[in-house]
């Protein structure tokens, strides 16, 4: 066994560079006419053997290093505390994505809500039809839903893997040319409301809204 190294010159003179002494456990195997003058006995040892050892020690102690990083990693990101809070922000996201498609049919913005809506979309209208992505589409196009204000409150967000699913209610004021305009005047509508989203490769997609008209006395 090895416990410590040093250079010196031998008693027969030769170079300290040539050789690296070690130091050893038991003097009886050792040559006498290497003995130190502080009464250590040294066994001669070659330069690149404890070159090699002293890069294996090296190369060891790196993937020790490297070995606790990776297993610091799963321990800091494992804090219980953390877990129930996990479905905070794809409701709060939803939530808010909820306010721009209410943003989106307020400012008749036909290529977002295209954009925003699944292509299976249905609709159950106030108007008492039930609408295809292609008819709502159109509909928002030509003028047949349309709104002079448009005001949403979100009340309840659900997510429950994939789909995610928000209720409210709504004061929506229809223009006059509309269809909600031409049957109900040119008043504001108190709806309930619920908007259905699936999420496909990471983006939500609005997939079903359900509307109706709260009649008042």
């Amino acid at each position: 066994m090895i416990t410590q190294s040093r250079s010196r010159h031998s008693r027969e003179g030769g170079n300290s560079d040539a050789q690296v002494f070690a130091r050893g456990e038991t003097s009886e195997v050792l040559d006498p006419r290497i003995r130190g003058d502080d009464g250590v006995w040294w066994i001669a040892v070659d330069q690149v053997q404890v070159q090699t050892i002293a890069i294996c020690q090296e190369v060891l102690m790196r993937r020790i290093r490297i070995a606790l990083a990776i297993l610091a990693v799963p321990i800091a990101g494992t804090s219980p505390a953390a877990q129930p809070n996990e479905r905070e922000p794809s409701e709060a996201a939803l939530a808010k994505l909820d306010l721009q498609q209410k943003e989106m049919v307020a400012k008749a913005d036909i290529d977002g809500l295209a954009a925003l809506s699944s292509s299976k979309l249905t609709i159950n209208a106030p108007t008492g039809r039930v609408l295809t992505r292609e008819q709502f589409i159109a509909m928002m196009r030509s003028g047949q839903i349309g709104a002079e204000n448009f005001e949403r409150t979100v009340e309840s967000v659900t997510v429950s893997g994939s789909v995610g699913v928000v209720m409210g209610n709504e004061v929506f004021t229809p223009t006059a040319l509309s269809e909600l305009g031409r049957r109900y005047g040119v008043v504001p509508l108190k709806r309930r409301y619920t908007n259905i989203y699936v999420r496909d490769r990471g983006t939500w997609r609005w997939l079903a809204r359900h509307a109706n008209v709260v009649l008042t006395r």
